[in-house]
């Protein structure tokens, strides 16, 4: 087994197209690492560097203690996995799996025993003896896995390899991969664009955006375990991007009184409470506006009475109802600015859309009803409007 190093990373291609700037990151031994981020945002092309199908331009990559920006792929000790399956029609699902050991010259006897010990773990080896066009996708899926798997390589590369499932057998095979990846303890590196498979996959999540029209930023906005990610968003950026729905975001300006600070949120003043201004003291004296920021699943329809508790009020336009929960879209009664958390979604976008809320339903509106949700001041998120950075 062996990790990763990523030190100032980039990829420009020849036409001078720069599709990767700068990425430092650090991917430890036997960590599952998650790589996300919408189209576009050069997560495939950083996997495809690591596998050294696409050059290095600037920077360096280390595998173990080992530099490896001129190496060929085959003396990387790592092997990936597609999103397409990529198996043989002629030969059947041991052949399929064995074949890359069959190119490394294992003897016969190594190599089916070693096939066997594979097909047995992925619970395909009653089809062993199948060719791929008798295969569902999810069978597919495991004997494109079981033939990486079986060249014990020091990590995993995997890029975007459920996405071709239906819906219900992705949960499954995600479920199955975990499991997987616990048994081997193989260094995994896995690209996907769907952050729910990201968060509940990774041990800990690189969030990726592109770089831009003048490629001036860096792709890679944060690393952290899924947790850190939705609690304590770097930025704009990842702050809308984890999270489904996405977080709620208005523009405002803050007033100091003393130690106390405030905004308005419509025509209520919010006052914030002493614990939410000492862990984001730039918020104190601060004459430039500021993006509040709170998810959906912060509103609710039952007042606190414990703590403290703003009102947002607003008619249902939109509902959504999903067994366990509803997603309730709506605009505030009093307009206020809200605006878009910078990825590709306009302001105008974001006006349009207005706030959305995630609540239960044994108490959920109907569209067209006059609602009034409650949140605590606690669950605010402040950013900076110029750079996107979190004041925290």
């Amino acid at each position: 087994m062996a990790g990763m190093n990523l030190d100032g990373v980039g990829k420009t291609y020849p036409d001078g197209t720069r599709a990767v700037r700068s990425v430092n990151m650090t991917v430890e031994d036997g960590e599952f690492m998650v790589l996300v981020g919408p189209s576009g945002c050069g997560k495939t092309t950083v996997l495809r560097m690591m596998a050294g199908l696409e050059s290095v331009t600037e920077g360096t990559l280390s595998i173990g203690d080992r530099v490896v920006n001129g190496l060929p792929p085959r003396e990387r000790d790592i092997v990936m996995v597609f999103q397409n399956y990529a198996l043989y029609p002629h030969m059947t699902v041991a052949e399929n799996i064995g074949f890359g050991l069959r190119l490394q010259k294992v003897p016969k006897a190594e190599r089916a025993e070693r096939v066997k010990e594979v097909a047995e773990m992925l619970e395909i080896i009653d089809i062993i003896d199948k060719k791929p066009k008798a295969l569902s996708g999810g069978q597919r899926q495991r004997v494109a896995m079981g033939r990486a798997i079986v060249r014990r390589p020091s990590a995993f590369l995997m890029d975007e390899p459920l996405s071709n499932l239906d819906a219900k057998l992705r949960v499954q095979m995600r479920s199955e991969l975990i499991q997987l990846h616990s048994r081997l303890n193989v260094t995994t590196v896995y690209v996907t664009h769907d952050q729910v498979e990201a968060m509940t996959m990774g041990d800990r999540v690189a969030v990726l955006r592109s770089v831009g029209g003048e490629g001036q930023r860096p792709n890679l906005q944060q690393v952290g375990t899924p947790q850190e990610l939705y609690e304590q968003p770097a930025n704009l950026f990842v702050a809308g991007f984890i999270g489904s729905p996405s977080m709620n975001f208005i523009e405002t300006n803050m007033e100091t009184q003393g130690s106390e600070v405030s905004f308005m949120l419509g025509v209520d003043r919010v006052v914030l409470p002493a614990g939410v201004v000492e862990s984001t003291p730039r918020l104190l004296n601060r004459d430039t506006p500021v993006i509040v920021g709170f998810r959906p699943e912060s509103l609710s329809l039952r007042k606190s009475h414990d703590h403290p508790n703003v009102t947002v009020t607003g008619t249902a336009e939109v509902t959504e109802y999903l067994g366990a929960a509803a997603h309730i879209t709506f605009r505030k009664a009093v307009g206020i600015a809200v605006v878009s958390h910078h990825t590709d979604r306009s302001t105008a976008d974001a006006e349009r859309h207005g706030f959305v809320a995630q609540v239960e339903t044994d108490s959920m509106p109907q569209t067209g009803d006059r609602v009034e949700f409650f949140l605590r001041p606690e669950h605010f998120h402040f950013f900076d409007p110029e750079d996107g950075r979190s004041l925290r």
